[in-house]
């Protein structure tokens, strides 16, 4: 548990380089946690290795019948980057109704892809409502999720084809 915390911490502080390598060791010390794995997997995923990262979620899913929303949202990442539509809009299925950016993101696109604009809509709002800045400047809020800019790119790409529309 300790490494996982130090994962934390280092890329809280911005050591990205020194939380992975945190996670290898956690990953070693715990193999069949699911926080651990997942915890590690949306790390590399963030940072837009999905194939090396989806495995780790992967695994994690595995382990846990009820994943909390940021497990199923990396996985979303995974299956939305590969334009894996059938995956991405299951895994978002899973999380409608759940509250916060990591179920509202894959929501509102999976609810864009599929023509269901008014769910969609008021996914995008609540998006707005959590944070203000999804609306102006997206980029920010999933930087401090710990997205990097070319997934996080993705992303608002795809919000903004299913409805959000940056404002001044």
């Amino acid at each position: 548990g300790s490494q996982q915390v130090m994962m934390e911490v280092q890329s809280a502080r911005g050591n990205e380089e020194l939380a992975l390598e945190a996670g290898r060791k956690a990953l070693v010390l715990n193999p069949n946690d699911s926080d651990v794995l997942a915890d590690f997997g949306c790390r590399l995923i963030y940072r837009g290795q999905y194939d090396r990262g989806g495995t780790y979620a992967d695994q994690a899913a595995e382990l846990n019948e009820l994943p909390p929303p940021w497990h199923l949202f990396c996985q979303f990442m995974v299956a939305n980057a590969a334009q894996d539509t059938g995956r991405a809009d299951s895994i978002a299925r899973r999380l409608d109704g759940e509250a916060g950016p990591f179920a509202l993101i894959p929501v509102a696109i999976a609810a864009g892809r599929r023509g269901d604009l008014a769910k969609a809509k008021a996914a995008i709002a609540e998006l707005i409502d959590y944070d203000k800045r999804f609306a102006t400047r997206p980029q920010e809020p999933l930087a401090l999720l710990g997205i990097f800019p070319e997934p996080a790119a993705i992303l608002i790409r795809d919000l903004r084809a299913a409805g959000l529309v940056a404002q001044k």
